[in-house]
């Protein structure tokens, strides 16, 4: 796959600077259930360990990582409870004592409320995303994070004795009021300390909650209903207080069977008002498309925003530019309403920096027409059974035999005026197979013409003719675009022209351009100081 689209985007002819895209909430709005109309967001989740837990944190560092998020992300979730011990100074929960923020802490200060404080200050709308369940490293009994809530109350988790090394047997059970009543503490002082524009219940992590049969779960669902009504009462009372809403948002399973498994009646919790808006999202892995019209049927009536959620990863790969395009696309073509980046910032782990450029595109579907996608069929990798969608992979096909599988693509992938120029199908691990996409012969790890793909379903046949079995752990089909004519912002725009036969002494008009984007930045900078400006979008031609 080719990496070059954005160059050659900007080569054509533009380049959009998008100062403050960022949602606002209203100062006055009432509290009420119904108060938000449905809204477009992108919003990012930082589990919050990959600043805070660092032995170089500083307030510098935490600055640098307030300004790192672009400014087309609209919302964003920052964890306080990495592991089961805090990220911030609570008297419900011991600290966590990980690198430099037990030290910071001891010298006053609040490093997780000054990251906050830092994205309110950008203009982001900014939520704790409290994750209700974490069971990280629990089979290791040095953990340094576990909370003693957890080791002293092995009567709590959802399996009492199971084996340590099963980390979702070891959730605690929130079928028991001690559970609900620790984990609702924590939650009231967080939301009352930090006032936040809204709370996440994070039901996704772990997504194991109560014990027993899945037909026992859902007996049980009205503990948890419970949990999201009482946290829904605490933000309208806060609301109230501060004359601006807390909105209560939920990380649920993407599917009602899922939903059902978790012994989440989403239902229920939309038809009660308890919910400001929901975002269906797998454990720990991307779906390239989503059930979103079924979840929103389990909604009923009352219009609630539904976002998708992407992980920075999928089959335990993490992703490239083209196949978390390709994942955003599919889950736009679902319905859903915007676009949920889950752990972005964790990609650290792996990297220096994460790749913060891929994020603004994610969330407006008319940025991805011309860039090239990678679409997978993934594996069970980071799958729960019965809670994420069902997958595909692996699939074995023996000697001599047949095997179909469906590769789902979005509508305006392979529409006709944003159609691909070539495309390519690699397995992993690679397989000398007789291939049929549509009933059309292509071969395996070689470009082809795309011209019968189709929106929705295709059928991928493969057959062995090999002398042994064929295992298949992933199947990724790569497709390749002329680049698209850029989209450029409303005629309110600020509009600069950047030529290389230009003057920085110039107006940056299109008679008298800049020569160097740099006098371009500067001039917008200038002409956005003034308030009539402030909230306009700039945009410089090259």
């Amino acid at each position: 796959m080719t990496s070059s689209n954005g160059f050659l985007r900007m080569l054509e002819c533009v380049l959009v600077l998008c100062f403050a895209e960022c949602a606002s909430t209203t100062e006055n709005a009432p509290t009420g259930s119904d108060r938000l109309p449905i809204q477009r967001r992108l919003l990012v989740n930082n589990d919050g360990t990959n600043l805070l837990w660092r032995d170089d944190l500083t307030p510098e560092l935490i600055q640098r990582h307030v300004e790192e998020c672009p400014n087309a992300v609209t919302t964003y979730m920052l964890c306080p409870n990495g592991i089961q011990k805090m990220l911030y100074p609570s008297e419900c929960e011991e600290l966590s004592t990980r690198g430099a923020l037990a030290r910071l802490v001891g010298e006053g200060r609040d490093p997780f409320g000054e990251f906050l404080e830092g994205l309110k200050r950008r203009g982001f709308e900014t939520f704790i995303s409290w994750r209700m369940n974490e069971v990280h490293n629990v089979n290791q009994p040095n953990e340094p994070d576990l909370s003693r809530f957890w080791r002293e109350h092995p009567e709590y988790r959802v399996e009492r004795g199971a084996n340590p090394n099963n980390w979702m047997a070891q959730c605690l059970d929130y079928g028991l009021e001690p559970v609900r009543e620790y984990n609702l503490r924590l939650i009231f002082e967080a939301m009352e300390r930090y006032e936040p524009d809204g709370i996440e219940l994070d039901w996704m992590r772990f997504p194991r909650h109560l014990s027993g049969s899945p037909d026992a779960v859902w007996n049980q669902r009205h503990h948890l209903t419970e949990v999201v009504a009482r946290v829904k009462a605490k933000a309208d009372e806060l609301a109230r207080q501060r004359g601006r809403p807390m909105l209560v948002a939920v990380r649920v399973p993407s599917s009602p069977t899922g939903c059902r498994a978790l012994g989440v009646d989403i239902g229920e919790w939309n038809r009660r008002g308890l919910i400001d808006f929901l975002t269906a999202s797998p454990f720990l892995a991307s779906d390239f498309s989503m059930p979103l019209a079924q979840l929103r049927r389990e909604l009923g009536d009352r219009q609630v925003a539904l976002y998708a959620a992407i992980e920075f990863g999928y089959a335990g790969k993490s992703h490239c530019e083209e196949s978390i395009r390709a994942a955003a696309l599919g889950l736009w073509d679902s319905g859903a309403d915007g676009i949920y980046i889950f752990n972005f910032p964790c990609w650290r782990e792996q990297q220096p920096h994460p790749f913060w450029s891929w994020v603004p595109a994610l969330g407006d579907p008319a940025r991805l027409r011309g860039c090239d996608l990678k679409f997978a069929l993934i594996n069970q990798q980071h799958r729960v059974g019965g809670i994420d969608l069902p997958v595909q992979l692996p699939l074995t096909i023996p000697p001599g035999e047949t095997r179909v599988l469906t590769i789902s693509l979005p509508r305006s992938a392979v529409a006709s005026d944003n159609a691909p120029h070539s495309a390519r199908l690699a397995f992993e691990p690679a397989a000398s197979l007789v291939c049929h996409i549509n009933d059309k012969v292509v071969s395996v790890g070689q470009t082809f013409s795309p011209e019968n793909l189709l929106p929705g379903d295709n059928t991928v046949a493969l057959a062995n003719t090999n002398a042994l079995p064929a295992t298949l752990n992933l199947v990724e089909l790569d497709l390749e675009y002329d680049p698209a004519l850029p989209v450029l912002p409303p005629n309110n725009a600020l509009y600069f022209h950047v030529d290389a036969n230009g003057s920085d002494q110039h107006p940056g008009t299109a008679a008298q351009p800049f020569k160097t984007v740099a006098g371009g930045i500067a001039a917008a900078r200038t002409a956005r100081a003034s308030g009539e400006n402030a909230s306009k979008q700039v945009v410089i031609l090259l």
